[in-house]
């Protein structure tokens, strides 16, 4: 195991992916706002449904404050992915942690995102940036990266 490479190849391709699902949220804050044709229609849906009178101004903010939350959700997403793939490859296992707990929000999030007929654009980098994340993981939970993330633990066993 190569400690200046940052940790062993698993590790690595797992950090690599990791990048990759930030390029995806990247993608996904970028598109937001693209779409907002489709929020429009969900906004004056939902005001509807709630019987409430509502004016073209109402159905324009909660367009804009959607999109607003879906580019800053979406840059923070980023920043997790590049923060977590930082630390993996310094054998934080915390991080690893972490990005296990993220993705199962994320799956969680992905299921509910389905139940509100996403456009087909949001489907497909979700769900891109879903696959990543499992691949990811999948490497970073490897029985090879054991010692990585536990190096105190790998020199007892052997003394």
């Amino acid at each position: 195991m190569s400690t200046d490479q940052g940790g062993p190849r698993q590790v690595q391709i797992a950090a690599t992916l990791m990048r990759v699902g930030a390029g995806f949220s990247l993608l996904g804050a970028v598109a937001a706002p693209l779409l907002l044709g489709r929020s429009r229609e969900l906004a004056e849906q939902a005001f509807e449904e709630t019987g409430a009178s509502y004016t073209a101004s109402d159905v324009d903010n909660a367009v804009s404050v959607g999109a607003v939350y879906a580019v800053v959700m979406g840059l923070l997403a980023v920043l997790l992915w590049l923060v977590l793939a930082h630390f993996v490859t310094r054998g934080r296992a915390w991080a690893r942690f972490a990005s296990t707990a993220l993705f199962v929000i994320g799956l969680i999030s992905y299921g509910l995102t389905l139940l509100q007929a996403p456009t087909l654009v949001a489907l497909l980098l979700d769900g891109a940036a879903l696959l990543v994340g499992a691949i990811a993981l999948i490497y970073l939970w490897h029985p090879a990266t054991r010692p990585w993330f536990h190096p105190f633990a790998s020199q007892e066993a052997r003394s």
